[in-house]
Order: C-alpha cells, then structure tokens, then sequence
C-alpha cells in the first residue's frame, strides 16, 4: 500500500495565534480511528503517515475511481467551537497541510457547535462542463494590473446568500490549485495549471467582473462561474512551493496588459488527453517566457501563444 502524510496547525480564527492542547482524532470514511493527536505550544500536530492509493492512478486519463484515499478530521479544544472535516484527499508521497482555524465561544456561551468543512476530489476529476463567462469586448477595468491583498472570495453562486471571505492572494491561488488539481502531477504540470489560476484570478480583478455589477467581491468559489476553492481546506506542499515561486506572474497577449481569460472547459480538455494520453495539463509550459493555452472553440481545440508577465510585489 502506498503512503501519503498529513501535518495539522491550529490557530486562533484568522491565524492569529497558535493553539496548544488541540485534541485531534484522524479517521477513515468509515469512523475507524487512525490517530488521536494533540498540538504542541506551536499549534502544530506530529506529520503522521497515512495509507493511500498509488500515485499513478492520478495520472491515467482512463482511470475512473478515487486517485486518493479520504480521510476525517476531528479537533477540539476548551473555549472555541470543535472543527470536522472531511474526505482530506491524501496522495502517495505528497504531504497535505491543513490549518484548523478556531472560532472562540461568544461570552456566556456554553454549548458548543462544530464547523464542517467538505473536502472531496479535485475539480479536474470532474468529467462536467464549465461554462465560465468571459469579460464582455469594452468591460470596465483598473488602470493597471494588480494584486489583490488581500482577494475577496463568495462561498457560493454570485447571487447566492453566502458569507464573503477574505485570503491573501497566494493563499488563494494554493487553495484553488489543492482544490482544481492533481498534487501529484509533474512540476512543469503544475506551473501550467496554476498560471492559468492565477490569471483567471487577476482576470477577474483586473475587468471588475463582480464589482461592476454591484457585488462586494472579486471572485465566487462556484466551479460554474469561477475556480474551486474550499475554506478551511488542507494545502499541499508540492503546490505551495510552485505558487510561493510564480504568484506574482500571469500570462497575457503580446502588446496587452491584461490578463488573458485562461478559462477552460474540463471536459473537453480531458477528451483530448485522452486522444494524446497525456494526463497532466489544461494547458502546456513551453519556456520561462512562453505558454501554449488550449483553448476550447466550440467542438474544436486551438492554441493561444502567450508571455510571462511578472507583477511587483510590496
């Protein structure tokens, strides 16, 4: 059997401060406990090694089941509201890190509630269209490129009633890359796939898509509108590292400033992985400078030549 890792830190709701004495339980989709666990005085839980499916399932367009084994996470602690959350995809030789950010108990309160948080498989495991509207041809925009610190995301459909969250955009972009694809996918996969993250992101932003139209926010978490993205999930490090090295870059037109409208449609793309049987990429990493998108047309497929635009950071 083969063996993927889990490390756990709990803090104070918005990271604040780390919790020491959480009590913490990991579990198989059927209850069976694996491990009970308690953070030390830097919030953080031992790594524990967990057993998971091979990793080359992730990478076989054909396969059709789990390319992962989910497991439950259970944690409490004195003075703050218990946290659950479930189907933690854990991948063969990856380590998932997931921050548990507890919610204090309001003054005179006793009982205690539980927020549950669902994990589940990545949106590229989705064989469902994705029908994400493009900026209309004169959309209004910002004077320049930038990014958003931090970025405003709605937990559901635009017009849905659902609370508004706020991420620093590289917790963002590692958020919706952990919840959009494979970890285990190669690292030129990887950079591919979370260019086209970002300059979805900062698309976004850039053309006021959902302030224009009278919305307190930049961006939905509705894989029907937008990108995947799961508040409270766990991060993994092989992503982390690629989005700490690339969150400022986007790609857009030669001679333009924005960036380009990098949506894809899932299902069509999978389709022609397996006509090519590559199963990495929506779209390809050619060089430092270079990215070939594959763009759906109507039943058709072409490639958009684009560049590498790098953002300052403060």
């Amino acid at each position: 059997m083969a063996i993927g890792y889990l490390t756990i830190r709990a803090r104070t709701a918005h990271d604040a401060i780390p919790l020491a004495g959480v009590q913490i339980r990991i579990l198989d989709d059927e209850g069976r406990s694996f491990y009970e666990l308690t953070t030390d005085e830097n919030g953080e839980a031992p790594l524990v090694s967990l057993e998971t499916v091979g990793r080359e399932l992730s990478l076989d367009p054909y396969y059709g089941g789990k390319a992962y084994i989910g497991y439950d996470v259970f944690a409490q602690t004195a003075g703050f509201h218990s946290i659950h959350v479930t189907e933690i995809p854990i991948y063969e030789g990856e380590t998932a890190v997931l921050p548990l950010m507890f919610v204090p108990l309001s003054e005179g309160q006793r009982s205690t509630g539980t927020t549950e948080i669902v994990v589940g498989k990545p949106a590229a495991s989705m064989r469902e269209a994705r029908y994400q509207e493009a900026p209309v041809d004169e959309p209004r925009v910002l004077r320049q490129v930038i990014i958003p610190n931090p970025i405003t995301v709605h937990l559901g459909r635009p017009a849905a009633y659902a609370s508004n969250v706020q991420v620093s955009f590289p917790d963002y972009v590692k958020n919706v890359a952990s919840s959009e694809i494979y970890p285990t996918w190669p690292d030129a996969s990887l950079r591919a796939n979370i260019y086209a993250i970002i300059t979805f992101a900062l698309n976004r932003v850039f053309t006021e898509w959902y302030r224009s139209q009278g919305y307190s926010f930049d961006i939905t978490n509705s894989t029907a509108y937008d990108q995947a993205f799961v508040y409270g999930r766990p991060i993994y490090e092989s992503i982390s590292r690629v989005v700490d090295d690339i969150f400022n870059e986007y790609v857009r037109r030669q001679g333009q400033i924005a960036p380009y409208f990098t949506s894809v449609s899932f299902r069509i793309v999978l389709q022609l992985i397996q006509k090519i049987k590559t199963a990495y990429f929506m779209c390809i990493w050619i060089d430092v400078n270079t990215l070939y998108f594959i763009v759906p047309e109507g039943p058709f497929m072409f490639f958009v030549k684009l560049v590498v635009h790098i953002l300052p950071v403060a």
